[in-house]
């Protein structure tokens, strides 16, 4: 992003989401996405601190839901536990004003509701699905 020619912003919801059959989705994550996934939307937070303040909210935003992913696409081992404390951190640090961002996607809204629940019940929906 920060190296595009080119930026523009509209007001309709351009978002679509379909889940198929080999996408990077549907398939099975190891720790080498686990970070990547982590590494770029905390890098892309950090950076849209200070570009503007729209930016600043669609990385929080993006922040949280890649944390969520982690959450839901991965299983409590020693492997993944300092990434799936991580993930908990910045959702845990981020939730309020994210959940009050009129822009974010209703799963994101609805995942925000459930992890004030006990963490165990909150885990376990999560691993459901949303």
């Amino acid at each position: 992003l920060l190296e595009a020619n080119k930026v523009a912003t509209t007001k309709s919801k351009l978002y679509f989401y379909r889940k198929r059959p080999g996408s990077e989705l549907a398939t099975h994550i190891d720790k080498q996405k686990i970070v990547q996934l982590l590494d770029i939307a905390e890098n892309v937070f950090e950076k849209m601190k200070t570009v503007s303040k729209p930016l600043y909210k669609a990385a929080r935003s993006m922040l949280v839901s890649a944390s969520f992913s982690i959450l839901m696409r991965t299983k409590e081992s020693e492997e993944t536990a300092a990434f799936r404390k991580n993930a908990l951190a910045h959702i845990r640090k981020y939730r309020f004003s994210t959940f009050f961002d009129l822009n974010i996607r209703m799963r994101n809204r609805v995942a925000i509701m459930l992890s004030y629940l006990p963490r165990p019940l909150f885990l376990k929906l999560l691993k459901k699905g949303l």
